[in-house]
């Protein structure tokens, strides 16, 4: 197993204060390479992000500030076939392997406790390593899933998928169209970094990085029973929950919610009013998320 360092920088945020180091490493485990964003001290206590099903480590932009402020670390994850990490080829993916990755990241990089931050496909994931890890896991955010999803909303995610074949000219295009689907509504400039990332050049221009392949491998979480490892959330949990559908139907029902809390007593709710896609940009999200993973007390504005 070994560590590439691969570029240090120092990150301006949106104020224009020049924020903490923010190192980039390759990590080769031993079922592939992993791209890993480390950010803040390497010795602060850390807070692992691991995105959704066609996202990229960029999906936790927002919440770098507010976390480094608290003094953590934050390390997020490009997950096998996504962003930057390696394509390790079909048959190869799935949460069980996706698991195994993360808590590989935590040991790569010597983090014996972590907090979790896990959106979409990366909440279920989450579950996974509790299951894995838990006693390593102090405290567990889980970002609009934790199992039985309306179909309309899985046939949504299906279709937006449909993005990975694309080859466009230059980025402006491509989020042109992102911007005209009306999903990411509203539109915000966390789009337009997250989406250019995954941006990488091919024969005729650019197109995603990320893998339809690995992708498509991994919605059979869609038609998984997730209930059995509730049990093992005995942290204290923190699900933030969009109330708006996506494609006629949610990620989380409100069945679903309503058992999930009634069944994890270490569980919270925040509520948020936007769609699965829009929550980590809505107004007090990441503050939401920062004060639960750092045993803060948080006040909603």
């Amino acid at each position: 197993m070994g560590v590439r360092w691969l570029a240090t920088s120092a990150r301006s945020s949106r104020r224009g204060r020049v924020g903490p180091m923010t190192e980039l490493l390759d990590l080769d485990l031993p079922n592939g390479r992993l791209r890993v964003e480390r950010s803040g001290p390497a010795d602060a206590p850390a807070v692992v992000c691991v995105h959704g099903l066609t996202a990229n480590l960029r999906s936790f932009d927002a919440l770098r500030e507010p976390l480094l402020a608290a003094g953590r670390q934050m390390v997020a994850i490009d997950l096998r076939g996504r962003g930057r990490s390696a394509d390790t080829g079909p048959g190869t993916y799935g949460l069980d392997r996706h698991a195994d990755d993360v808590v590989g990241v935590a040991d790569a990089l010597g983090l014996d406790t972590f907090a979790y931050v896990g959106w979409s496909m990366g909440a279920l994931t989450g579950l996974e390593v509790v299951a894995r890890a838990g006693a390593r896991i102090p405290r567990l955010a889980l970002l609009d899933a934790v199992g039985g999803m309306d179909d309309a909303a899985i046939a949504a995610v299906r279709a937006g998928t449909a993005r990975l074949d694309a080859v466009v000219p230059t980025p402006e295009p491509y989020l042109d169209a992102l911007k005209a689907s009306g999903v990411f509504d509203p539109w915000d400039p966390f789009w337009d970094a997250y989406f250019t990332y995954e941006l990488a050049p091919v024969d005729g221009g650019l197109s995603p990085s990320t893998s339809r392949s690995a992708v498509l491998e991994d919605l059979d979480v869609a038609g998984r029973d997730f209930t059995p490892l509730w049990a093992d959330l005995t942290m204290p949990t923190l699900l933030v929950w969009a109330s708006q559908d996506l494609g006629g139907g949610l990620i989380v029902p409100q069945d679903v919610r309503d058992e999930f809390l009634a069944r994890v007593p270490t569980a919270t709710l925040h509520a948020v009013d936007r769609n699965h896609y829009g929550i980590m940009v809505a107004p007090g999200v990441p503050e939401a998320i920062t004060a639960h993973v750092t045993d803060a007390e948080h006040r909603p504005g």
